[in-house]
């Protein structure tokens, strides 16, 4: 009994000394673990995996030519911008051009239609100013030629010329005796502008 008992006595001691010794090694452990700096665990909990300080990481690598095919597509994407944005300013002004067009041609038949009405109102004067002078000439046909001739000298030279220019060849030579060289030459001279090489004086 004496020889249990003291084996009983021998082996708590064991235990306590292995508590012991196992409380002493935890005591390490947990002294180890309050040396290491906070910010340091701090900084390794929030980087990413796979990432060590100072050396470039799997994901910049592969995440550099990602970087550049999204510039080429924002690049991309602006010149469409831009080139729709420059269609539909041609759009705008090809519209306003079209607009002008439409402008000019109506203009350009307003300008017809007024040039056919200036055309025929010139023809009409022409037409009354021929009338006039072809009876101012049965007129002056008709007066003794020293009268006629005395009242041309009164008479512009322009209006003098077409009288005479609508007269017979004959009534005009007697006329032509009655006025003197001088005024006789100024009248010849505003025959010669108005009348055409071609045509001849009324016979």
């Amino acid at each position: 009994m004496k020889i249990m008992k003291k084996m009983i006595v021998i082996f708590k001691i064991l235990v306590i000394c292995v508590l012991i010794a196992k409380i002493f090694t935890l005591g390490g452990i947990w002294n180890r673990i309050e040396t290491v700096s906070p910010a340091l665990l701090i900084e390794e909990a929030g980087a990413d995996p796979g990432v060590t300080t100072g050396n470039p990481s799997i994901c910049d690598a592969v995440a550099d030519p990602l970087s550049n095919e999204r510039k080429i597509l924002t690049h991309l994407i602006n010149k469409q911008t831009e080139l729709a944005k420059r269609k539909e300013d041609l759009i705008e002004e090809k519209k306003r051009l079209m607009e002008l067009k439409a402008e000019i041609l109506t203009s350009i038949e307003t300008l017809s239609r007024m040039k056919e009405e200036i055309t025929v109102l010139i023809h009409s004067v022409r037409e009354v100013d021929e009338l006039k002078y072809r009876t101012l000439a049965k007129v002056y046909e008709a007066t003794p030629p020293e009268q006629a001739g005395a009242m041309f000298k009164k008479l512009d030279k322009r209006t003098v010329a077409a009288i005479i220019m609508r007269m017979k060849s004959k009534s005009a030579g007697e006329v032509w005796g009655h006025i003197d060289p001088g005024t006789a030459a100024e009248i010849t001279k505003e025959i010669t502008r108005c009348l055409p090489p071609s045509e001849e004086i009324n016979q």
